[in-house]
């Protein structure tokens, strides 16, 4: 399915990108890159897991709340790869952010890593990809919308707006989509997880696999761009 596919997954040495990374290696991915920015020993533990599946794999590490140095990430990345099939636009923080009490230096870095950084991943690997695809990763918040994240409510918002304005922009060369995910890893913030879990119509958490499986649909599919994909067991409904 993925055999000579250059993977590009951001925030991928933990939780959802590192099971998209174990995912695509066990698909026959050729190479996955893994960016982190503070896990380095997941880093490094999930580039030998992906070296016993057969995959070979590149590290990069990055601060997406200084997008200032996403070029010299990509910079460095030219030198080892001349093609990205596939972008998945991962890396996110999660933090409390009501507007009633949000500090500026909170709402910063909440947009830097969650909007402005896939903006600037688009543009620099833009560059080495031809009739390459890119999946924006996005959340329920944005249907929910919990005061309590407030920031984060509104980036992951934007960035579906962000995925159309990126449509008119790199078609037809590059096919750009967003998932929208709901209940797929609990975190230390889903204090109602149990509690969401019942007012999803399915009644149930979602999986890695789920969201991998719709990134294979679009990686197939190559009629559809500018798609929002909600992969979130009906829970915005």
């Amino acid at each position: 399915m993925f055999e000579n596919k250059t993977i590009l997954i951001t925030g991928g040495a933990t939780r959802l990108g590192k099971g998209l990374a174990l995912l695509f290696a066990k698909n026959n991915a050729k190479t996955i890159i893994i960016h982190y920015n503070t896990n380095i020993d997941s880093a490094y533990e999930l580039q030998i897991d992906l070296h016993e599946l057969g995959c070979h794999s590149i590290i990069i590490q990055c601060d997406f709340n200084k997008p200032e140095t996403i070029e010299k990430m990509f910079n460095d990345l030219y030198t080892k790869v001349s093609q990205i099939d596939i972008l998945i636009n991962n890396a996110a923080i999660f933090e409390k952010s009501r507007l009633d009490n949000s500090s500026v230096a909170s709402l910063n870095r909440i947009m830097n890593v969650n909007i402005i950084s896939p903006i600037m991943c688009i543009q620099y690997a833009s560059k080495v990809m031809t009739n390459s695809l890119v999946v924006n990763i996005s959340d329920s918040t944005v249907n929910t919308l919990p005061v309590n994240f407030a920031g984060h409510a509104i980036a992951k918002s934007t960035l579906l707006t962000m995925t159309d304005l990126a449509v008119k922009t790199y078609s037809p060369n590059i096919r750009i989509n967003t998932i929208i995910a709901g209940l797929i890893m609990k975190s230390d913030f889903d204090t109602q997880w149990d509690a969401l879990i019942k007012k999803t119509p399915l009644k149930k958490s979602g999986s890695v696999e789920d969201i991998f499986n719709t990134i294979q649909y679009l990686s197939n599919t190559t009629y559809v761009t500018g798609a929002t994909i909600n992969v979130d067991g009906g829970i915005s409904i």
